[in-house]
Formats: C-alpha cells, structure tokens, sequence
C-alpha cells in the first residue's frame, strides 16, 4: 500500500492508495483542487471545508455526467454507422453491374474509370472504414466510461 500527498485548496491530506496508482490519484485530486479553488475564487470567501469538498465533488459528477450523456451519444452514432455499413455491403453484394458505359469521347487513362466492379469495391471499402471508424468510437467511448 503506498500513501500520496494531495492538496486541495491549499491543504495538505495523506491518502492511502494501491502501489501504482499515485499519480491517478494525484490527477483526481488536481481536478477536485481545481474546482475548489474556482468555487473559494467565485465567493471570495472560503466556504467551510466540507461545503467546499461537497460543491467541489458536485461539479466533478456534473462532468461526469455530461461525459457519460457523451458516451450514449458516440454509442448510438456507433449503432447507426454499424447498420449504414451492414447495409451498404448488403447492397453491394446483392447490386447486379449495370451495363458498361458507353464508350469515351477521347482516350481516357485507365485509372480513371469508375467501373461498376470498382464501384462495388469502393462501396466495400467505405463500409469497412465505417466499421473501423465505429469500433474506434466504441474503444474511446470505453476509454470513457473506464475514467473514474
């Protein structure tokens, strides 16, 4: 078991704490000051300890929770993108090639051509990036809800 030294508004307080975590534990504790000394700041007087700590523990589950209103939004932006991409592959695989363009005015590179097999692979790819883009929001939106 290891102890921290916070403060907190200009006072000392030695904390228990599991090996390894002293630094979480001062980031906390940073956070709790930080709000402590906007609240002591907006009064211009220091309320007493407790009501402080109380206000100052109020507005970090404020945060909190806006972080986690946040969380269901990215999962449910996450779902969506999940069924767009189920769909765009459904379509993709099921879409039969329409008849080959007409042939070009004037030579054109090769590369430049969109054709329908391409499209179809173009369709696959934008769906896979979907896929990527919503695990990538799910890991974040974890990330999140992991922070204490």
């Amino acid at each position: 078991m290891a102890d921290v030294n916070l403060e907190i508004n200009g006072r000392a307080y030695r904390v228990a704490c599991q090996d390894g975590q002293e630094p979480h534990l001062a980031e906390l504790a940073g956070r709790l000051d930080h709000h402590a000394r906007e609240i002591a700041r907006g009064v211009g007087i220091a309320p007493n300890e407790a009501r402080l700590m109380l206000l100052s523990g109020l507005m970090v589950a404020d945060e909190l929770s806006e972080a986690e209103n946040r969380i269901r939004e990215l999962e449910a932006q996450v779902s969506e993108l999940r069924i767009k991409a189920s769909a765009s592959r459904a379509r993709a695989a099921v879409t039969a090639p329409p008849p080959p363009p007409p042939p070009a005015p004037a030579p054109v590179a090769e590369d430049l051509l969109v054709t329908p097999e391409r499209m179809a692979e173009i369709e696959v790819m934008v769906a896979d990036l979907l896929d990527q883009a919503a695990e990538q929001m799910e890991r974040m939106a974890d990330r999140l809800d992991a922070t204490p």
